[in-house]
């Protein structure tokens, strides 16, 4: 399996959306987001993020692609960029809550903060593309490792993320030994491919993104933002 992102150079104008089954933005970054797994959802859609000071929380436009099998519980990848509207930016911290293995990976010459973590089904937001009844009453357990960079002076940021489900008997409380997440990065850090955007782009369509739990796309997903002070004019 392989997540394609190509992040170079700029266009004459700006497009966002899907083009061939990957996420596509053509300048501030330009980037190219494709995985090699049946496209579950893709576009774009307006996140929220609380506790910044705005009522009914600060707008993100988010443009994405899911990936996976449909009906299979095995794994994901999750190709997003996020922007902020100004003067707000993204903080540099790219590490989750939980974190189980940290570290940099360079993709194209940028380097992604990259992380191990673990995710509950029950506030995933994209829980609604694998759910089935199945999974009962006991929600579905990921590892995931997650790659995130800021670019276009940190209003942008991209996240790459890679997620293998736990067996369902694992216990709540287990943590993979390091063995395990030495593999399991290994694995996730062979999934991306960076490349060059490609020379001509065809129809980029800009759909909403179906079946994402958007209530739950907040700061566990996207992190934690600031705002640039603003000085008064003299």
């Amino acid at each position: 399996m392989i997540l394609t992102v190509c992040a170079s150079g700029c266009s004459a104008s700006l497009q966002r959306g899907l083009l061939d089954g990957g996420c596509l933005s053509s300048a501030r970054p330009a980037i190219y987001m494709k995985a090699s797994l049946p496209l579950l959802s893709g576009g774009k859609g307006r996140a929220s993020l609380s506790q910044t000071g705005v009522m009914g929380g600060l707008p993100v436009d988010v443009w994405l692609a899911v990936y996976g099998v449909d009906g299979e519980k095995k794994n994901l990848a999750v190709a997003a960029l996020a922007e902020l509207p100004e003067p707000w930016y993204w903080d540099s911290d790219g590490r989750r809550s939980g974190c189980l293995d940290e570290g940099v990976e360079i993709f194209g010459d940028v380097a992604y903060q990259a992380c191990t973590f673990l995710v509950e089904n029950a506030k995933d937001p994209f829980a609604a593309l694998v759910r089935s009844a199945e999974d009962g009453s006991r929600p579905l357990r990921w590892i995931a490792r997650g790659f995130v960079a800021r670019f276009n002076h940190n209003a942008s940021k991209v996240l790459l993320e890679y997620r293998e489900a736990l067996p369902l008997a694992a216990k709540d409380d287990s943590v993979p030994d390091r063995e395990y997440l030495r593999a399991f990065a290994a694995r996730a850090r062979e999934i991306f491919l960076v490349t060059s955007p490609p020379a001509s782009a065809g129809k980029v369509m800009e759909t909403p993104a179906r079946n994402i739990r958007w209530q739950y796309l907040d700061s566990s997903f996207l992190g934690t933002v600031s705002r640039y002070d603003i000085l008064p004019g003299r």
